[in-house]
């Protein structure tokens, strides 16, 4: 839940950023301004740690694949899970 939340919240300030980023542009009175702006939009767009990583690398997500990777089967067979192997 928490990365659907981040994704959204990313998601929208990004498009606020890029409306923002719009209007300076439109002014043309300060560029100062709106290369700010663009740097922070490309931060925004670039980050990939926390609660905005990719799905994959979210610890729930991680820890439910886990059993089905190599490792996770070797751990079952040799813990008895999976008798007869």
């Amino acid at each position: 839940m928490l990365w659907w939340s981040a994704k959204a919240a990313r998601d929208t300030a990004k498009q606020n950023l890029a409306d923002g980023l719009i209007r300076a542009k439109d002014a043309e009175g300060n560029v100062y301004f709106a290369e700010q702006l663009e740097s922070l939009l490309d931060r925004v767009d670039h980050l990939r740690e926390g609660a905005f990583g990719p799905l994959t690398q979210q610890p729930l997500v991680k820890a439910l694949l886990f059993p089905l990777s190599g490792a996770g089967w070797l751990a079952l067979i040799e813990n008895g899970i999976l008798p007869g192997l």
